[in-house]
């Protein structure tokens, strides 16, 4: 929340408040907080300000925080001597009796000496942490430490200040018990640059510290310490950590001499960054300098060491517990084996290691580089070295293990629980050092050359977390991880595993206890179906950035997943994930709210049956709290928590239906449309269904043979083969047989009748090109024409090619029979081109008859038959 120009937020659960007004350079002076009482302040950081007018307006600022327990005036611009408004006294802090902790760090006008005013902080009366690094210039060094203003408050525990050249913790400090720790710090000077203007110790005498007996937690980092003397730690009787890190000119040479009259007590050395030195070798006089004390605890960080003399694991103190000893430059030789004589050693830190044979010029600036480990930095600032992490290394080598050909014995310490050589040629102690039967709990080897991992690992029932990350292995032995029943967190990521996931099924056979397993960026494209079948404690599994494109896995296991993370894969449908869904939701009562993080895939999330049954199934089970899930639709829509999903699903639910409807309005169209052209097709074809039969079997026919018919290529369009096309029905058979086909032969016609028509054939086909081939088409009008097939193709086909010759072309005979009723009879009565025959008439009325008939066949067509070859021949069945 906003109070003025600051940012405020509750402590804890109570009804105080941290107050941010830090960075804010429009600040001259305590700000107004607007709705916050200053009284219900708790903590006050008015860092990297300009606060001119300080006590410009009030001596004392502060008073009325009356729950004040931290302030902060670091890099403020408050002084000694300044402007008046910036000049602090002991009225300054009236009212800050419940201040606990303060900070007037990095005011480079703020010196403190002998010659301050020994009253200053009187008023601080809880006072226990003091920063006031970064304030006393090395100039002001023959004026000594401000010894009486420390002593003025007898509550201090902690101060943190400049390191003058020379300078002596007076007798006063034997006479404040409570203060136990003295941080004598360069490291968090700002800027930076600047560390040896304000910490700059040369030499630690015998005096310096002589008068120390009550602290324990001593620090002097980045002072420019060259050398100590050999009893400057004999009066600092109750030192438990000593910190001298970042000092690159004092060595362990130098070091050590001073190291003779430790505290017996010591349980944590520090000496980070002490060498500038390239290839330094730890020696048995180092080594035996710390025989006498107990430490626990040694770092011995940056500081280009290349090897341990064979004496000093001997020498070094039988208690060490825990040695920190990343970012050197170990090389693979047989000093390792002497490990073992560390029989307490729990912890052994070889990480960020870099090859010898590899980037020599080592990088000394200790802004990046100075490690302490001892104090917190201040939170206000942002750390500026690298801190002790287990994650990227500063430097990547991989695919070399081939290059590094060493067989070195076991050697790892018998208590070892914690082994750490990640972005470290020392990876081969992964195989090489660890013994049957090891103590092992932990081993971090990512980043490691262990681009092969061809053997068993060694049994081991306490082995509990294996990291293996970042190796770009792709050879696994397949009982790999076999002996290894009580592993809980794995880390196989950042490798090449992808035929090793799809090989081995067994791999995870042994495993049954394992919570935490990541695969991801892996090149994974498919998955064993029984690979998690034995994982029944799992709880976090990490398959993402791979190539996963389905996800069928035997999951009923699976049962006490908390996470389970796929993004970044190739996923296209999320009905992939129906069977995984489905143990969750089926066992969600025996944990948490299950995340599965499917992002950054390819879902479409269409509107199919199958995406609109799995959402509203997924719906439910995210409402009800059985798992969250998290994915990407249509490479946009990101769903990350509830809120999220139910903004999805309605905006999906809406596409969906608009989607339906839409559809459902195009089927109903398309429906009416395909009815009504169908409709119209269908009226259009049987309205001209004797025009499309005439087109395809007469007009638009290729063949060579036509049903039994073999058709002889015309030149001449209108040449016909036959004078007349009979038609009739079969009642009147006898008559077209004795008296019309006589007739028509004795004046010399070329007749086809239906008699010629072989059965069996397509009839529109025959009748159709017989009646193109004929010069006129005859009709025998009689009873039972109505009911004849070919008379009645025969009329429509007569009719069409009418129409196609652009004349008339039939004649009717009526033979006892009026035309009413006859089909077609509209087609055949054309003008006076009918007939009727004399049934019962005289010889001269059939004489005239069939001059009457000759005459009209010739007024319809008298062109001449084409006589070179018949064009519509008989097969020769019937030749």
């Amino acid at each position: 929340m906003s109070c003025g120009p600051c940012k405020c937020e509750l402590y804890a659960n109570t009804s105080l408040f941290i107050v941010d007004c830090s960075s804010s350079m429009s600040l001259n002076e305590v700000p107004l907080f607007g709705n916050v009482s200053i009284s219900d302040i708790t903590e006050l950081n008015l860092a990297n300000n300009n606060l001119s007018l300080l006590t410009a307006t009030s001596a004392s600022p502060f008073a009325g925080f009356i729950n004040l327990t931290t302030l902060d005036l670091s890099n403020s611009s408050i002084s000694m001597n300044g402007s008046t408004g910036s000049v602090i006294n002991a009225m300054t802090f009236a009212g800050l009796a419940s201040v606990e902790e303060l900070d007037v760090s990095n005011n480079h006008n703020l010196p403190f000496t002998h010659l301050t005013d020994s009253d200053l902080f009187k008023h601080l009366t809880s006072l226990k942490i003091l920063r006031m690094y970064g304030t006393t210039n090395v100039s002001h060094s023959t004026e000594g430490y401000p010894n009486k203003l420390w002593s003025n408050v007898p509550t201090l525990e902690e101060i943190w200040i400049d390191g003058l050249p020379f300078a002596v913790f007076g007798e006063e400090f034997k006479r404040m018990p409570n203060l136990k720790t003295i941080r004598i710090t360069g490291d968090l000077i700002d800027p930076p640059r600047r560390a040896y203007d304000y910490c700059n110790i040369v030499h630690i005498n015998n005096e310096m510290l002589k008068n120390l007996e009550h602290v324990s937690n001593l620090s002097i980092v980045h002072c420019n310490v060259h050398s100590i003397s050999d009893l400057a730690f004999d009066g600092v009787k109750n030192l438990s950590v000593l910190d001298l890190s970042c000092n690159l000119e004092l060595g362990f040479v130098n070091a050590s001499m001073g190291f003779g009259h430790l505290n017996s007590g010591l349980k944590m050395l520090v000496l980070n960054n002490i060498n500038r030195q390239y290839y330094v070798i730890i020696n048995e006089s180092f080594a035996k300098s710390l025989q006498n004390i107990s430490l626990t605890h040694l770092y011995i960080e940056g500081n280009n060491i290349f090897q341990f003399h064979e004496n000093a694991f001997i020498n070094l103190p039988i208690s060490l517990k825990k040695l920190y000893a990343g970012n050197n430059r170990f090389d693979m030789d047989n000093y390792l084996i002497y490990l073992n004589n560390l029989t307490n050693l729990e912890l052994l830190d070889l990480s960020l290691n870099k090859l010898t044979f590899y980037d020599n010029n080592a990088n000394h600036d200790l802004t990046d580089t100075c490690l302490s480990h001892l104090t917190e930095r201040p939170k206000k600032l942002k750390s500026r070295i690298s801190t002790h992490k287990r994650t990227n290394a500063a430097f990547i080598i991989s695919g070399c293990l081939n290059q590094v050909q060493v067989e070195i014995p076991a050697a790892l310490p018998p208590k070892l629980e914690t082994l750490d050589v990640h972005s470290s040629n020392m990876g081969l102690a992964v195989y090489g050092y660890m013994p049957k039967n090891n103590s092992l709990k932990t081993v971090y080897a990512s980043n490691a050359l262990l681009n092969s991992w061809p053997n068993r690992l060694p049994d081991s029932i306490s082995l509990a977390h294996l990291d293996l990350s970042s190796n770009l292995c792709s050879d696994v032995h397949q009982d790999l991880l076999k002996g290894l029943p009580f592993l809980e967190f794995l880390d196989l990521s950042g490798n090449y595993l992808s035929l090793v996931m799809t090989k081995y099924g067994d791999l995870f056979e042994n495993n049954t206890q394992l919570k935490h397993l990541d695969i991801s960026k892996n090149e994974l494209t498919e998955l064993n179906n029984t690979l998690f079948k034995n994982q029944i404690n799992m709880t976090f599994l990490n398959l993402s950035q791979n190539k996963l494109k389905s996800f069928s896995i035997y999951a009923d296991n699976l049962t006490k997943l908390q996470v389970i993370n796929l993004s970044q894969n190739c996923f296209l449908t999320l009905t992939d994930f129906k069977q995984i869904l489905h143990v969750i939701r089926n066992h969600f009562e025996k944990r948490n709210e299950t995340v599965v993080d499917l992002r950054n895939n390819d879902f479409l999330c269409s509107c199919d049956a199958d995406d609109v049954a799995f959402m509203n199934s997924v719906a439910e089970d995210v409402r009800s709290h059985r798992y969250l899930l998290q994915f990407t639709c249509n490479q946009n829509e990101e769903v990350k928590n509830t809120s999220d999903f139910e903004s999805f699903k309605h905006t999906f639910d809406k596409k969906c239906r608009t989607l339906m409807d839409s559809i459902v309005l195009i089927v109903v169209g398309v429906v009416f449309v395909l009815i009504f052209l169908i409709i119209t097709v269908a009226t259009l074809v049987f309205k001209f269904r004797w025009k499309i039969k005439y087109w395809f079997y007469v007009r638009n026919s290729k063949r060579r043979m036509r049903n039994g018919y073999t058709v002889i290529p015309n030149c001449n369009d209108w040449a016909y083969k036959y004078h007349v096309y009979l038609a009739y029905s079969y009642e009147v058979q006898e008559f077209i047989i004795g008296t019309v086909l006589t007739k028509l032969s004795e004046l010399g016609y070329k007749v086809f009748s239906q008699e010629d028509i072989i059965p069996g054939l397509n009839l529109c086909s025959v009748i159709g090109n017989a009646i193109h081939v004929s010069r006129c088409v005859l009709f025998v009008v009689s009873s039972g024409c109505e009911d004849s097939n070919e008379w009645s193709i025969a009329v429509h086909m007569a009719n069409e090619e009418a129409i196609k010759r652009r004349k008339h072309i039939t004649l009717a005979l009526l033979y006892g029979h009026c035309v009413e009723g006859i089909p077609g009879a509209e087609q055949l009565i054309h003008q006076d081109y009918f007939i009727d025959f004399p049934l019962n008439g005289s010889e001269h009325e059939v004489t005239a008859f069939w001059a009457d008939f000759e005459k009209k066949l010739i007024s319809i067509d008298n062109t001449a038959l084409e006589t070179s070859m018949t064009c519509l021949a008989r097969n020769n069945e019937r030749s």
